[in-house]
């Protein structure tokens, strides 16, 4: 193999590693390994990856190589926000690479609080700078220091290379974490509510359950085989079947019944059709919402809800709350031992 040659692959393996810390991002500290032994002097090894404040002067660490654990905790403590090569920073264009000699003279680096009570340690006189990102209150930059003699031509040009990688990976990353969260609040939000809820494709798969939902499964109330639904009840299942293949907005409701008897009230609906646009093609959303009701009595923390909100005593918060988990008025008289006409 050319040199040419194994240079490109060297540069793919590590333009790989940086995009998959976009889905792991405990993975950028072996990107920053793998940066160094790419691009760098040999005895030029330590990188700093990090989102670092200067107006209120913080630091959150990314991803590190090279850094014992004394050297991160003091430059937390003592220099993070504070010192010269930071504050000068703030000046560069987001995506530009220089070595410190450009922003700060070196006397007056050697002067510095940062050299002299830190980096003299280890002979660091010299930085290279990148600022990937920067928001109204803290900036992406990648940091490397090292001695004073080394050729750092490869570095900077290496920086030049991945920053459009690393931009590009640390948006993907921010982005599939909002969407994780997202997707987390609507789990909760669903697991709070009292009724079994289902999103399902066209082919009546699965997209997303609540845990009332798997109970139900369990309680015989339909079955799931590869990942689809179908109602033990047969007219149930034929219901739902024709809703799936409905064009227009439409909805269908039913009472099915569990293993031991109990009847639950069945709602489910078409929603717009959902899909994304993926490498090769689309995957598909859902299709159908389905809520099923709990035939159980609501909990008492529901009805002191009712009454809070509403105004209503605490047996008409208790007959609203049944009503809504699906009961009939007989059904709820009968379990309250009292009349129709009195419920």
């Amino acid at each position: 193999m050319s040199r040419k040659a194994q240079s490109l692959d060297q540069f793919g393996d590590l333009v790989g590693d940086i995009y998959q810390c976009a889905l792991e991002p405990a993975r950028w500290s072996d990107a920053l390994s793998h940066f160094v032994s790419v691009f760098s002097p040999p005895d030029w090894d330590v990188a700093a990856l990090m989102w670092e404040g200067i107006n209120a002067p913080s630091v959150r660490w990314v991803g590190t190589t090279g850094l014992v654990a004394h050297a991160i905790q003091g430059y937390q403590a003592a220099h993070a926000g504070t010192n010269a090569w930071s504050v000068r920073t703030t000046q560069l264009a987001v995506g530009r690479v220089v070595d410190t000699d450009e922003i700060l003279s070196r006397a007056e680096f050697l002067k510095s609080d940062l050299y002299q009570h830190f980096l003299k340690t280890w002979s660091m006189e010299l930085a290279v700078f990148i600022i990937f990102e920067r928001t109204t209150s803290e900036q992406l930059a990648l940091s490397m220091p090292g001695p004073d003699g080394r050729d750092i031509s490869g570095i900077k040009r290496g920086m030049r290379l991945i920053a459009p990688h690393v931009q590009r990976a640390t948006r993907i990353g921010h982005g599939l974490a909002e969407a994780r969260l997202r997707s987390a609040g609507a789990e909760a939000a669903l697991e709070l509510g009292h009724v079994a809820i289902m999103a399902l494709k066209q082919d009546l798969t699965i997209v997303s359950k609540n845990d009332k939902a798997a109970a139900l499964a369990a309680q015989k109330v339909f079955r799931i085989s590869g990942g689809r639904v179908a109602f033990e009840d047969q007219e149930a299942q034929k219901q739902i079947a024709a809703l799936a293949q409905s064009t227009a907005p439409a909805s269908v409701a039913f009472r099915v019944a569990d293993a031991t008897g109990a009847n639950h009230a069945v709602l489910a609906m078409t929603i717009r059709p959902q899909r994304e646009a993926v490498l090769g093609g689309w995957v598909e959303g859902a299709r159908i919402l389905v809520s099923i009701s709990n035939p159980h009595p609501t909990p008492l923390l529901e009805v002191n809800r009712l009454c809070a909100w509403f105004d209503f005593t605490p047996s008409e918060a208790r007959l609203a709350a049944a009503l809504t988990t699906g009961q009939s008025l007989a059904d709820y008289a009968e379990a309250r031992g009292v009349g129709v006409e009195a419920a």
